[in-house]
């Protein structure tokens, strides 16, 4: 009971000492209400609506004398999907190599001699693909492009060495080998230029599971939530913590203070995040799915806090995170626009994990591994700052 009275007191006076400060609490509150609503909107607008884009020009190029550029120009002309947003045009070196430089072509296409048979016999021969150094989001489609082409290409070489595989299997003697291998090249490419009726379309939300605009109204609580750290350094200065050291005299371990100070902190960080979890998704639920929210807020703060002995150096460090898990768990640019390799570790993020709390009170399924990372880093951070505060508290101490 002692205990839970000490507890309750000190509890009590870090939440007076926050009150002090009662401006920029109530800025915070304000902030977080209404800047998510905003930006989450704002957000939905910009990748929904796209930017304008007028296509990509590509220059062909081929050795003098050779006509492999004006046969793929039939090729290409039936495909309807590519001439939207890609178009070719044939020319000599010295025109394209002017023609990127002035700005009419966006890439030059350099295709070896007898690219066609190399394609046809599987040596594939190596093109070389020449991109302006001042246009890098051109560079970047062009290379997309060139990519799926790829893929594109791999596919239908599977597909004709897996029936010249079985011509040899069977011993099938009526049709030369010439023949089967023209007729099953030409088949490949009856599929390639009729492959809107192969492949199956499929839309993706560019946030993922989420609707843009409520991802990254989310993003942005959480990352409000994190950078809201440096409200809370008055209860970790070095007088303060200094001053718990009379309580050891009496017989308490710093640890009821640390808790005290996460319990005030983890309050004041409840009344903020509720707020603007309930003004975003206006369920009832967010009183409920705000407090996993808050505390892992409060432990962030009290971890940025208790590293810096300066509020100037517990801000610096509390925005550089937040911005980062931000970036990270697609909060700046949207998942899907997000490296692959960066995709797959997003949901490490701690924004990642309150946005998967809020989800769950606008009624979206919560991961599972999001909620066992949320729970392990939990148990983590207090065991850290733990140690920290005792150390902090006894930093006196030990330089006498």
């Amino acid at each position: 009971m002692k205990t839970i009275r000490l507890w309750a007191t000190l509890s009590l006076q870090g939440l007076k000492a926050l009150v002090r400060r009662g401006p920029r609490t109530v800025l915070l509150l304000v902030l977080c209400a209404a800047l998510p609503l905003g930006a989450g909107p704002a957000a939905a607008a910009l990748v929904q609506g796209g930017v304008s884009f007028s296509g990509i020009h590509l220059a062909l190029t081929a050795p003098e004398g050779d006509n492999t550029p004006a046969t793929l120009m039939q090729f290409i002309g039936g495909m309807k999907d590519v001439s939207r947003y890609c178009t070719f045009e044939v020319m000599d070196e010295d025109e394209a190599r002017q023609a990127l430089r002035d700005g009419s072509v966006s890439a030059i296409l350099t295709l070896p001699e007898n690219f066609l048979q190399g394609i046809m016999d599987g040596s594939n021969p190596a093109v070389r693909l020449t991109v302006p150094q001042d246009r890098p989001l051109e560079s970047l489609l062009t290379y997309w492009v060139g990519q799926s082409a790829t893929d594109l290409l791999s596919a239908a070489q599977a597909a004709v060495y897996a029936v010249l595989d079985l011509y040899r299997e069977t011993g099938y003697t009526e049709r030369s080998w010439n023949t089967v291998l023209l007729d099953i090249n030409m088949k490949c490419i009856q599929w390639v230029l009729n492959r809107d009726g192969t492949f199956q379309e499929v839309k993706v939300s560019a946030a993922g599971r989420l609707p843009v605009s409520l991802h990254y109204s989310l993003s942005v609580l959480g990352y409000l939530g994190l950078a809201a750290a440096p409200l809370f350094f008055d209860l970790y200065t070095p007088s303060r913590l200094q001053a718990r050291r009379r309580l050891r005299a009496v017989g308490w371990k710093s640890g009821i203070c640390c808790v005290s100070d996460l319990t005030a902190s983890g309050l004041a960080l409840y009344l903020i995040l509720a707020a603007g979890l309930g003004a975003i998704t206006r369920s009832p639920k967010a009183l409920l799915y705000a407090i996993p929210m808050a505390l892992l807020c409060a432990l962030f703060a009290a971890l940025c806090c208790l590293l810096c002995k300066g509020a100037a150096g517990s801000g610096g460090t509390a925005f550089v995170l937040a911005l980062v898990f931000l970036g990270l768990a697609g909060g700046i640019l949207p998942p899907a626009l997000l490296p692959a390799a960066i995709r797959d570790i997003s949901w490490l993020s701690p924004i990642s994990w309150m946005r998967t709390f809020a989800a769950g009170c606008a009624g979206y399924p919560m991961e599972r591994r999001t909620l066992i990372a949320t729970g392990i880093a939990m148990v983590l951070l207090f065991a850290l700052c733990q140690l920290l505060y005792a150390r902090r508290v006894s930093e006196r101490e030990v330089a006498a």
